[in-house]
């Protein structure tokens, strides 16, 4: 127990809300001093003075969240009033629940769903959760994973054989930067701070494809202002330019690429003018980022957290990315993409054996089959039509699945139906009226835990989690929540902590939990690893442009454009009473959900605002500030009008993660129609909305 009387300390510990960087937090009597980047080389300059989630939030989770719940919870039914109990009683009603489910039911008849909690601060929680999954024997673990950075592991991965990320070591010098669908000021503000010292200091050209003029786009060198959902045409007319004006990189190509001719052949009917007439973008523009993109000495591409994955063609704009990277030979190369080492285990699947297709695969089947998850937007189907077949109760982890789901009403309507609903989280939320036990988890700074950015950025780290407060209450760690409840029903539970991780986690780094309490794991950058191996890990043995792993499974071998099906040009008829497009975007302040109920990071974005440009608002009489009514033929919300020329004409904009009545994902889709045909995503950005001024 810590000392509340004790003297100032420095606690090291990776970030728990982003596990980006490595944090030293400087506590006295249970309280944070000074929260700064651990200045280690790994770390490699980062400041988080300028995020405010560092800087208010880990101080507010502990000892100003108000509405934090300590003690497990019950009630006899939904709406009732909750009763506290003990743990004893808590994981003996759900380890009774769970074995007459299995029972009467069969093990697939329940349902895990896990948030971005568990991905980016529960490393072991996810391991546990998946090695309790193997042994109930349901392959029904679900998140939002074919929503998030899923899909971009998975295209490398077909690519490659391993992941592709950034390489924006200090030391290195990429010629250019693209931020295709990221705005990292957001996301990760310290990372954009490194993407402006390369700028200034290093000349490093700024290429931003996005349809919001986002910070970085305001200094760069092009700015590719798409409509939402055509990423994929734009970096068809790149490849056509450079191929074109043979800027590709030859020696790579010839020597490490399979499918090259196929892929020249296919990019003759995507000059530039085509690209740049879909996308609403100037064809000068694409060439312009085609130019820059080839004649860089290296390329680093950052796409991550969203923007391609939340369309309805997202896999096909990854995969024409991971295409642009290899003809130009950015693989594997300083300040291009390096492939980490080891070149998998932690990217995807190594938390929880594939134990059988899951929910989803039967019409998404590469996902489940790659991922080990089933596909989270499917769930309602299995709840509410049996298909495949029927879904009877949820453990929801570490998510609000009540505002973060697509096709809110849809969801919601799925959780009413379930039997039984047990939630791991540390306060009550939005999803909490669906549930019937809640198991209160520690949060942030109160565990012992790992942190893992799942090969997702630049300095891919492995390391500990440290405890910095004493948890309240008699709230446990997620993993320990999955053991006892394994050991309730016969499975057993690891005799010690450290012994698990070593085992079950860090053995393939050969690496152990002492070594990461002195320095956290950075995976190796060697550059060119497949000239010493002798090639990459694909069926080919080269880097895939043609994918033999999509051929062989029935779609496209070749990245393509396909017009999303709920747009101005796919459904006219529909944009007569929808003409405006709708997307959504974080700021700096709020991840998902998370932090509105921080009192100083809430006084900096008190209320939900809808991204118009000037002259939408003025087409439809609205003025800045007006309250607004926006619909889709799903849903409606309501929130406050932000006219604005920094988003592009004929698009709204907002973000996800407020609560009723501006939930965003209300206006969202789920139908099979509406989701990514090879890996089931649901439509989040890119659909068909109207806006009129509140009454």
């Amino acid at each position: 127990m810590l000392d509340e009387k004790s003297e100032e300390k420095v606690i090291r510990t990776v970030c728990p809300i982003c596990a980006y960087h490595m944090l030293d937090v400087k506590v006295k009597a249970n309280e944070i001093v000074d929260i700064s980047a651990a200045p280690i080389a790994g770390n490699k300059g980062h400041s988080v003075q300028g995020c405010v989630k560092a800087q208010k939030a880990l101080r507010w989770a502990y000892r100003g969240d108000k509405n934090r719940v300590v003690h497990p919870m019950i009630r006899n039914k939904r709406g009732g009033k909750w009763k506290r109990i003990s743990w004893d009683d808590g994981l003996g009603t759900l380890a009774h629940r769970l074995e007459d489910l299995r029972e009467k039911h069969g093990p697939k008849s329940l349902g895990i769903y896990f948030g971005v909690a568990y991905i980016l601060g529960n490393v072991v929680g996810v391991h546990a959760l998946g090695n309790f999954c193997e042994k109930f024997g349901t392959p029904n673990i679900g998140g939002y994973g074919e929503n998030c950075y899923v899909p971009h592991a998975i295209t490398n991965y077909f690519s490659c054989g391993g992941y592709l990320a950034p390489d924006l070591d200090p030391a290195a010098s990429p010629g250019s930067i693209f931020l295709w669908g990221t705005n990292i000021d957001a996301s990760l503000p310290p990372l954009a701070l490194a993407v402006r010292k390369f700028q200034k200091e290093k000349g490093t050209k700024i290429v931003v494809v996005d349809p919001r003029k986002i910070p970085l786009a305001k200094k760069a060198d092009v700015h590719l202002q798409l409509r939402p959902g055509t990423d994929a045409a734009v970096a068809l007319g790149m490849m056509h330019w450079i191929i074109a004006e043979d800027l590709y990189d030859k020696e790579f190509v010839e020597n490490y690429t399979h499918g090259f001719a196929e892929l020249r052949e296919h990019v003759k009917k995507w000059p530039p003018r085509v690209a740049a007439e879909i996308a609403g973008v100037p064809e000068q523009s694409i060439i312009d980022a085609a130019r820059i993109f080839a004649t860089s000495k290296s390329t680093a591409v950052l796409r991550f957290l969203g923007g391609l994955e939340t369309t309805q063609n997202g896999f096909e704009a990854h995969r024409a990315v991971d295409v642009l990277i290899g003809i130009t030979g950015n693989v594997d190369n300083e300040g291009g993409q390096i492939i980490p080492e080891p070149h998998d285990g932690y990217l995807m699947n190594s938390s929880y054996k594939y134990i059988g297709p899951a929910i989803g695969s039967d019409y998404h089947p590469i996902y489940p089959r790659i991922s080990h998850n089933g596909v989270g937007v499917c769930f309602a189907d299995a709840i509410l039509d049996n298909d495949p077949y029927p879904l009877k109760e949820m453990i929801i982890a570490g998510t609000n699945l009540a505002v973060m789901s697509v096709n809110q009403n849809r969801m919601r309507a799925a959780l009413e139906k379930l039997d039984f609903v047990t939630q791991i989280d540390i306060r009550f939320n939005d999803t909490t009226p669906y549930a019937d036990l809640f198991l209160p988890a520690q949060a942030l700074l109160e565990k012992i835990e790992m942190g893992s950015c799942y090969g997702a950025l630049d300095n891919d780290l492995f390391g500990c989690i440290n405890r910095v407060f004493d948890p309240p209450g008699e709230a446990w760690p997620d993993y320990e929540i999955w053991w006892e409840l394994s050991k309730r029903m016969g499975y057993g539970r690891p005799d010690d902590f450290e012994g698990y991780i070593n085992e079950e986690i860090l053995k393939p780094l050969n690496a152990t939990y002492q070594d990461l309490q002195k320095e956290p794991y950075y995976y190796r950058k060697e550059f060119q690893k497949y000239k010493k191996r002798g090639g990459f890990r694909t069926p080919s043995g080269k880097y895939e442009l043609y994918s033999t792993y999509m051929a062989k499974t029935g779609f496209n071998p070749l990245p393509t454009y396909v017009e999303p099906v709920e747009t101005p040009v796919s459904l006219p008829s529909l944009a007569l009473k929808y003409p405006l497009t709708a997307i959504d975007f974080r700021k700096h302040m709020y991840f998902h959900t998370r932090w509105r109920e921080c009192p100083e990071i809430r006084k900096l974005c008190p209320e939900p605002e809808l991204e118009m440009n000037p002259k939408d608002a003025e087409k439809y009489g609205i003025a800045d500030g007006d309250m607004v009514i926006v619909e889709s033929p799903r849903g409606r919300i309501e929130l406050k009008a932000f006219v604005t020329g920094d988003i592009k004409e004929g698009v709204v904009g907002t973000e996800a993660g407020w609560s009723d009545p501006a939930n965003y994902n209300m206006l969202s889709a789920d139908s099979v129609y509406h989701r990514d045909p090879v890996l089931g995503g649901g439509l989040m950005r890119g659909f068909l909305c109207r806006v009129r001024k509140k009454e």
